[in-house]
């Protein structure tokens, strides 16, 4: 991705777009797939799917930079191999 100083690729889809390749292989079970989002079309999403990217969102639009958020995991959501140590007891934690 380029610098978003420039104003590219750092618009909201960009953003969602980048957390869902950053989040796929923490937690690959969860029906969301980077190659299917933002492509015109429209995505038909779990309840506890919607859940997750409606709380990135909060969290998108209050980061300042300096806090953390959390998003509390469906209670089915396996953690891929390697990532054990960011989701702790079904919590994944969005650092600064």
């Amino acid at each position: 991705m380029t610098d978003c100083a420039s104003g590219e690729k750092c618009g909201a889809e960009f953003i969602d777009l980048a957390f869902l390749k950053w989040l796929h292989p923490r937690v690959p079970n969860l029906d969301i797939s980077p190659k299917d989002f933002g492509t015109g079309g429209h995505m038909v999403l779990k309840r506890d799917r919607r859940f997750l990217l409606d709380r990135f969102e909060r969290i998108k639009h209050a980061f300042d930079g300096t806090k953390k958020g959390d998003i509390t995991l469906h209670s089915d959501a396996i953690v891929g191999e390697g990532y054990e140590t960011d989701i702790i007891n079904g919590v994944l934690s969005l650092d600064k």
